[in-house]
């Protein structure tokens, strides 16, 4: 059972990243969080800007990440994370039912998170304290890799650079196989 009241508990946790488009919410947690802990507490109005923060050097302990965002939602910012390696933790923030919740939370473990929590809005300072006490019990684990992208001789950041600056191109090879039957190339 977690002891809630023993604040001297979150002291590990050193850098939080907030991800949430909403102001009130954004503003509401930030204050919530800096009271429950001393971390550095970065806010991001959006996943984009969650990222660039990321690319930009803050290594965050704990994510809270809203599902419902514009541009770069949550679940297309989970996505992103995984490729960077990410080893802390994610909580979920949203709206959403307990279907999406847990079909969210099913696709993050896919992509390697150790730790994958949720909160329902409204958010409350005993939640959030449950959700860090819960991050700081699990043991993190690097992500599995899905691509060995140093092998194409570019790393990890700057391959999401390029996917946030639209500096990549898709190329597709014709295939001179058959599929089931059926040529993918007209014969003369």
């Amino acid at each position: 059972m977690l002891d809630i009241s023993n604040k001297q508990d979150l002291t590990a946790i050193e850098r939080i990243l907030i991800v949430e488009d909403d102001d009130f919410q954004r503003h509401l947690v930030n204050k919530q969080v800096t009271k429950l802990c001393n971390a550095e507490v970065v806010a991001a109005e959006d996943g984009e800007a969650a990222m660039l923060a990321m690319i930009n050097g803050f290594q965050p302990d704990v994510i809270f990440c809203d599902l419902n965002m514009p541009g770069v939602d949550g679940i297309e910012l989970l996505r992103i994370i995984a490729t960077l390696h990410f080893t802390g933790h994610i909580v979920l923030l949203s709206a959403e039912s307990d279907e999406i919740l847990q079909s969210v939370k099913l696709m993050s473990k896919s992509y390697g998170f150790a730790s994958v929590n949720s909160l329902k809005k409204p958010i409350t300072s005993k939640d959030l304290e449950l959700v860090l006490l819960q991050a700081l019990q699990t043991t993190s684990h690097k992500p599995q890799q899905h691509t060995d992208s140093a092998a194409q001789g570019f790393t990890d950041v700057e391959l999401t650079q390029a996917m946030f600056h639209n500096q990549l191109c898709l190329f597709y090879q014709p295939m001179s196989t058959q599929l089931k039957s059926r040529s993918l190339v007209q014969k003369p």
